[in-house]
């Protein structure tokens, strides 16, 4: 569910397993999002923001949101396996 958002960030239109969103009031999460950790240690693995519906076509924008995951905790593979 990775769409391109043009911010710079790898951005998907949903959290996986494992990934635990900072509980903040609506406010502060429609203007500054919210910190996505590491279920298992707290590690910071990026932010969640709620302007999914601006990326129209997306999945991001049935969902609202917009998961942006720091490159330093993905793990990349090539295309060709």
């Amino acid at each position: 569910e990775k769409f391109e958002s043009g911010t710079g960030w790898p951005s998907f239109a949903s959290g996986l397993p494992g990934v635990e969103e900072e509980d903040v009031n609506p406010v502060q999460f429609a203007v500054l999002g919210a910190e996505l950790r590491c279920r298992s240690c707290g590690g910071h693995l990026g932010d969640v923001f709620g302007d999914g519906m601006l990326f129209q076509g997306t999945r991001a924008a049935v969902t609202g949101k917009r998961y942006c995951i720091d490159g330093a905790a993905l793990e990349f593979f090539p295309e060709d396996g």
